[in-house]
């Protein structure tokens, strides 16, 4: 072996460094997209900790499970099951109102064992005080834990399976008098479960049969997946008005696999009159964000769901049904009147607050008041629900614990006639702590403070108009107090005000008790404006209530936005765009190749063109997509555009589209990168395997077009009989980039077939989410898979591609072909910008086009 001449040694470090050199843009960009996951995951984690906590004590169960026998089930592949509970449930018929729980995506019917065992636990103590209270019995499906999130004709068949269960389940009670049959169902449903539960009750005799629809942490808007366009038409049949109650809770920051932004229901959908949508932050004795699965057995969440079910069971009314909703996940009941113990107070003002504590335990709440000068008058008034933790120096939401039922405060508000006079207040259920003036005031700047009529107010309302409201901002208050604060400290609650679809229909808020001087606290809604969904640009700015007592009030509070919370925002309400840009930004590096291929009759490589548009259309493009932004907001209100590009038509967010094109493009040389990589590390196991090959041995992968032809034929015909044309996009992508690994042990370099094996590579996600789905699906059951289609149309332009690459065959210099492929591929990149986001299942039969322009490239 002889050793390397130091000119050769040169020349390879010149090489080098000229490759070096010639890769400075992408290498950069990689870099800087790399620095940019690391800073948006730290700021995420960051947002998850200040903003997301959730304090979920854990509940407790003994579950059992009998399966439904059912000789004719039409769908073999689900089952329904009875829950009972060991030791308290031992009746041998079934006699109360039946509640079927549908689970979400990979969810598993034993979920309902959580809240069914509260069910029975609480129906036994009422049961024991006082009659007529109906119990209930829990049926639970279980769909084989099938990916319902992924494939929409998996939706479908779980929706037709709960019509069947609906009336499978009825059935179940022909033994009884027909006068004491149930004749409806409630469907408790988590997740994409609600989806399905909706769908189901399209049907017209399905409707009629179900009473009510609850359901946790299920994305009502969009899809969490937005690839299928068949999952675009299920959300399209369910957004009309339905004849059963519907109740959405929702589980807020906390909840990192649903964007519970989606979560919310817009007026379009339902009315005051047919249901609501609610935060579980603002729920009375919940007051916590709650992780998406944790939804199901969190102690606060899961009892208040039981109680307001056995409520609902006991009446036939669907006002009073309602009614019960309402006031126990909103807090929207009429107070009772009592005049047991009065307590006297002087009216300061012409609005007045009053605070008072719970003696016990027990829900009801005795209070009235009356505005008494030469007599008493009552008067009305409006309560809400406040947290009030014991521990002061404790966090909230206590993790693992949360909040107590009795840590809480009543406050009261009333509008007495006059300032002459005072108000009394009768109450046997509360102990009164203060009672003051009420102010409502409005600050102009970002900062506020106290003046001699605020500092003595019992209750202050501030609201920032000049705060821009979206549910991708993040506003950070820093509060001062003065006094004495060893007891009750002021609590500040963040009160939403929902975009103009939302209004009346959900509410969400959230209390920050225990406040300490000098601390900041962390501000975000879901219901202001929401990107994809909010047509109109709103900027209704951020309102704060605060309830303080005499001896510790806030001074000052200084309000500001908290720029690095966006990037935490974007992580959940852009997944879409981290697939769809990136496959913008790859047409747009083959638009720069085939300029190339025209200009010189050569075809560079994908790391050259990458390059290239680095060095001199990068800037450019981001420059268009800011002016398409700039239209977008302008317009949008009148075009309805806001679903176009990230959603936005705020032109403060603009920065934010100008962001998600550099990052994007960054993620894309981070791709480029990690298959330059992998297809080195691939190589020297096939070299160290099989050793370097010769150069004749690249005769023996030709392949005659005639041949592709045949085998793309036969591949069509298994498609159409057997398997799915997802599995053979993939083993196309794998044989493909075996052929370019062997390629590349011969020492031939295929810069084409590179760049149809990257392009391949990103379709992959919409291929592979089908097929895991159907893999699965024989996994557990191969006697009844999954349907899944069977679409020979989209198997001709990827086996043909890889046969012909894979062939050795390169693309040709016709004018014709390289113009039709550049109209594709500028098609494709304008679809991905500007509909990848929201749309992004119309990418795939253009990416089909545009594969099939290759074809005829290289024929």
């Amino acid at each position: 072996m002889h050793p390397r001449r130091p000119d050769a040694q040169h020349g390879i470090a010149v090489k080098a460094l000229e490759t070096a050199k010639s890769r400075s843009v992408t290498s950069f960009s990689a870099l800087l997209g790399v620095l940019f996951i690391w800073i948006v995951y730290h700021f995420y984690q960051r947002d998850l900790q200040e903003s997301g906590s959730w304090g979920c004590e854990m509940s407790w169960m003994s579950p059992s499970y009998q399966l439904v026998e059912w000789q004719d089930n039409p769908i073999p592949r689900y089952q329904v099951y009875l829950y009972r509970e060991q030791g308290l449930e031992m009746e041998s018929s079934l006699i109360g109102h039946p509640v079927i729980f549908i689970p979400g995506n990979a969810g598993s019917y034993q979920q309902v064992r959580s809240i069914a065992s509260s069910a029975v636990r609480q129906y036994r103590e009422q049961s024991s005080l006082r009659q007529g209270t109906t119990k209930l019995d829990f049926f639970t499906i279980d769909f084989k834990e099938d990916f319902s999130a992924f494939h929409a004709r998996t939706l479908s068949t779980q929706a037709d399976f709960i019509r069947h269960a609906v009336r499978r389940i009825l059935a179940e009670y022909n033994h009884l008098p027909s006068s004491e049959r149930p004749a409806q169902v409630t469907l408790l449903a988590h997740s994409m479960g609600g989806i399905a539960s909706r769908l189901a009750v399209t049907v017209e005799d399905i409707s009629s049969s179900v009473d009510a629809i609850l359901t946790m942490s299920t994305p009502h808007l969009t899809p969490p997946l937005t690839i299928e366009w068949n999952m675009e038409q299920i959300y399209q049949t369910i957004s009309h008005p339905i004849r059963p109650l519907l109740i959405s809770l929702c589980g807020g920051i906390s909840d990192t696999q649903v964007v519970s932004d989606s979560c919310a229901l817009p007026s379009t959908l339902l009315s005051e009159d047919d249901g609501f949508a609610t935060f579980t932050t603002g729920i009375p004795g919940v007051w916590t964000g709650v992780d998406h699965q944790a939804i199901v057995w969190c102690q606060q969440v899961r009892y208040l769901i039981a109680k307001t079910l056995l409520q609902m069971a006991s009446i036939q009314s669907r006002i009073d049904k309602l009614s019960i909703a309402r006031s126990t996940f909103l807090g929207d009941y009429s107070l009772r009147s009592s005049h047991v113990d009065t307590h006297s107070f002087p009216i300061t003002s012409t609005g007045m607050t009053v605070i008072a504590e719970p003696k016990t335990e027990d829900s009801h709440i005795d209070l009235a008041v009356q505005h008494c000068t030469d007599k008493c008058r009552d008067i009305p008034l409006t309560h809400s629900i406040v947290p009030r933790p014991r521990n002061t120096n404790a966090p909230f939401p206590l993790p693992g614990e949360g909040v107590k039922r009795d840590e809480k405060l009543l406050v009261v508000d009333v509008g007495p006639r006059g300032v002459d006079g005072v108000l009394e207040v009768h109450t046997d259920s509360h102990r009164i702590i203060e009672a003051g003036s009420r102010k409502v005031m409005t600050s102009q700047t970002s900062t506020w403070r106290a003046d001699d009529s605020s500092r003595n107010a019992t209750s202050l309302t501030l609201s920032f108009p000049k705060c821009r409201s979206s549910s991708l901002l993040v506003h950070k208050v820093r509060t001062i107090l003065t006094g004495c604060c060893d007891g009750l400290r002021p609590i500040i609650q963040h009160v939403s005000i929902p975009s103009y679809p939302f209004q009346n229909v959900t509410s969400e808020s959230r209390s920050y008790p225990n406040t300490k001087s000098g601390q900041s606290i962390f501000l975000h809604s879901h219901v202001e404006s929401i990107p994809f969904q909010t047509g109109e640009s709103t900027a209704s700015g951020v309102t704060l209530r605060i309830i303080q007592q005499s001896d510790c009030r806030v001074e000052q509070l200084q309000i500001s936005l908290d720029t690095f919370g966006i990037l935490a925002k974007i992580v959940t309400r852009y997944r879409m765009t981290f697939l769809s840009w990136p496959l913008g930004w790859i047409a747009v590096v083959m638009l720069m190749q085939l300029q190339v291929l025209r200009r010189d009759g050569r075809f560079p490589s994908f790391g050259d063109g990458l390059e290239q548009v680095g060095r001199h259309w990068l800037l450019g493009c981001c420059v268009l997509l800011g002016v398409v932004n700039i239209v977008q907001a302008c317009l949008g209100t009148t075009l309805h555009l806001n679903t176009l590009m990230l959603g936005t038509i705020d032109l403060a967010l603009l920065p934010l589209v100008i962001f998600m094109a550099l990052w994007t493009f960054s993620l894309t040389c981070v791709a480029w990168f990690g298959v330059l990589f992998t297809n080195a590390s691939l190589r020297t196991m096939v070299l160290r395997a099989f050793g370097r090959g010769s150069q004749e041995s690249n005769h023996t992968i030709n392949t005659h077009p005639s041949r592709s032809v045949f085998l793309m034929c036969l591949i069509m015909v298994l498609v159409y009989l057997f398997i799915p044309h997802q599995l053979v996009f993939v083993v196309s992508v794998a044989v493909l980039w075996a052929s370019l690994i062997w390629k590349d042990r011969i020492d031939i370099s295929d810069d084409f077939g590179n760049t149809i094996l990257f392009l391949m590579i990103f379709l992959l996600p919409f291929k592979a989410t089908t097929l895991l789905v159907w893999g699965r699906s024989l996994w557990t059951n191969w006697q009844h898979p999954l349907s899944i289609e069977h679409n020979i149309l989209y198997v001709g332009p990827a086996v043909l591609l890889t046969a012909l690459c894979a062939g050795g065959s390169s693309p040709k210099q016709k004018n014709i072909t390289i113009q039709i492929c550049r109209m594709s591929l500028f098609t494709f990149a304008i679809i991905a910008f500007s509909c990848g986001s929201r749309w992004t299942w119309m990418l795939l039969p253009i990416a089909h086009i545009v594969l099939l322009t290759l074809v005829g490239m290289i024929w």
